[in-house]
């Protein structure tokens, strides 16, 4: 009970920056989106599209938070090799599982273009476990010495691998928060456009704007958000 009196008196405290936090995070969030596009762009930033977009990144960091603690708490850290879990073979097993069950999720996503929060999100989450299971095998059931250099080369190459595919991270983020695939409004801007689909590319929009860039041309043509509703654009 004294834990909860004294979070819930901390964020009375602090409520002024805790509800930063969002606008924070969104604003970065809009401004890197449109710094991609070009730095020009800057000057259509939304300051009312900030919140939604930084509490969205709030709940997927909470989430990966909340997940990274459980996965790492002391509870979890030392298992007893009387339980079932202590077994090698079965910390082998569930490695080779959790891998497969990423390397299917990674397919998903590159080969097939699946993008969505909840695959985003386990997709994380699970390699996080599966860093915690070899954690296990190469630390209670190796030498020191062996268990030592085997986590800090899998932490390196981990890390390796994520600096040398941040690009790739990012724009799976931007699809997944992006516009929906079987969004049918898309029509409404089809018909503003006199284009198809395929004749041009959404590369963002907040609240006021949205940047669309014409294969043909590569030029890009800033419209209205309101005509991502505007039905009277295909009568």
């Amino acid at each position: 009970m004294d834990k909860i009196k004294q979070s819930l008196e901390y964020i009375q405290n602090h409520l002024n920056v805790i509800l930063l936090v969002p606008t924070v995070l969104g604003g970065f969030w809009q401004l890197i989106e449109l710094m991609i596009i070009n730095t020009s762009y800057v000057r259509f930033f939304s300051l009312t599209q900030v919140v939604a977009d930084g509490i969205i990144i709030l709940f997927i960091l909470g989430i990966l938070t909340f997940s990274y603690l459980v996965i790492f708490s002391e509870s979890f850290a030392k298992p007893n090799s009387k339980d079932l879990y202590g077994k090698l073979w079965l910390k082998i097993l569930s490695f080779l599982v959790i891998l497969i069950f990423i390397i299917y999720m990674l397919y998903e996503i590159i080969i097939h273009d699946n993008y969505s929060t909840i695959l985003f999100i386990v997709s994380i989450i699970l390699i996080m476990i599966l860093f915690k299971v070899l954690g296990d095998i190469v630390y209670y059931h190796f030498k020191r010495s062996i268990s030592k250099f085997a986590l800090t080369l899998f932490s390196s190459s981990l890390i390796l691998i994520f600096a040398s595919n941040i690009d790739n991270f990012g724009k799976m983020f931007h699809k997944t928060y992006f516009i929906p695939d079987d969004l049918k409004n898309i029509e409404n801007i089809e018909c503003y456009l006199g284009k198809k689909k395929n004749e041009f590319e959404i590369l963002y929009l907040n609240d006021n704007y949205i940047f669309v860039k014409v294969v043909n041309s590569q030029q890009v043509e800033i419209i209205k958000f309101e005509e991502l509703l505007n039905k009277e654009n295909c009568e």
